[in-house]
């Protein structure tokens, strides 16, 4: 699961982020008229993937500290929250590609 291949995609497609101010947020792309809403989880990956060049993060590090942080929130364990994190990654790389 490749946290900079999404960015990639997002950047390269002219996805613009949009928060929704209710912990979601939709991808709109002016280009393709394609919209994805995600929700709070999608939301904090994808503003997460956006701070990788601004960061010293590499993407597994990013990833990794992503899902401890969720971890908690979720009340889940951090294999399961890291799981749904590339579940997500790879699902959205799909529906892009």
């Amino acid at each position: 699961m490749n946290p900079r291949s999404l960015k990639n995609l997002l950047e390269k497609a002219n996805f613009e982020f949009s928060d929704l101010g209710d912990g979601t947020a939709a991808l709109i792309s002016l280009d393709s008229g394609k919209i994805i809403t995600l929700n709070e989880l999608g939301t904090q990956v994808v503003e997460s993937i956006n701070k990788l060049d601004k960061s010293s993060y590499s993407e597994e590090s990013l990833i990794e500290d992503l899902a401890s942080e969720l971890a908690g929130e979720y009340e889940k364990s951090i294999d399961e929250v890291t799981c749904d994190i590339n579940n997500f990654i790879s699902g959205l790389i799909k529906s892009l590609s």
